[in-house]
């Protein structure tokens, strides 16, 4: 008789155990949706615009031009300084950055950029495969130049894929 009272209670506290971890599994849950709408809602997501960082005039304008087929904001900065400025106020989804700023790189703005603003660097005067650990170091695509027609389009392209999707 007595070892049939303790397999009956052994059951019930397991049963009792089972309830628990399952109302704690369900309160688990339940915190982590609101965890994360939570951070939705304080995140909001990028914008679907471009940023174009160049410290030559010229340059930034003939990029700005050839983004312009994206149908998107497309905004300017010539300098890192600007560009902090422009990502916070922003949120473009996309940064396309010359390597040389006058005595700096991008590469401190590239690495200290926001999970969800793409990169790509664009550099006419350090070679390509110089520069390509370094992208990668900052998970930046990388562009040569002066961009010929074909370049230009697969520039938009890569760009474009970086925009989320219009809503």
């Amino acid at each position: 008789m007595i070892a049939a009272d303790s397999v009956l209670l052994g059951a019930s506290a397991l049963a009792s155990a089972c309830a628990l971890l399952e109302t704690s599994r369900a309160a688990l849950a339940l915190s982590i949706d609101q965890l994360l709408e939570r951070d939705r809602r304080s995140c909001p997501a990028p914008s679907r615009s471009v940023l174009v960082l160049d410290d030559s005039p010229a340059v930034r304008l003939a990029t700005v031009h050839a983004l312009a087929a994206l149908g998107v904001p497309v905004l300017e900065a010539a300098s890192t300084s600007e560009a902090r400025v422009a990502i916070r106020q922003s949120r473009p989804a996309a940064i396309v950055a010359d390597y040389h700023l006058g005595t700096e790189t991008c590469l401190a703005l590239l690495r200290d950029r926001p999970a969800f603003c793409r990169a790509v660097i664009v550099s006419g005067r350090v070679d390509l495969a110089t520069l390509a650990p370094l992208a990668r170091a900052v998970s930046a695509d990388l562009r040569g130049r002066p961009l010929d027609l074909d370049e230009e389009r697969d520039l938009c392209d890569l760009v474009r894929s970086y925009l989320p999707e219009a809503v």
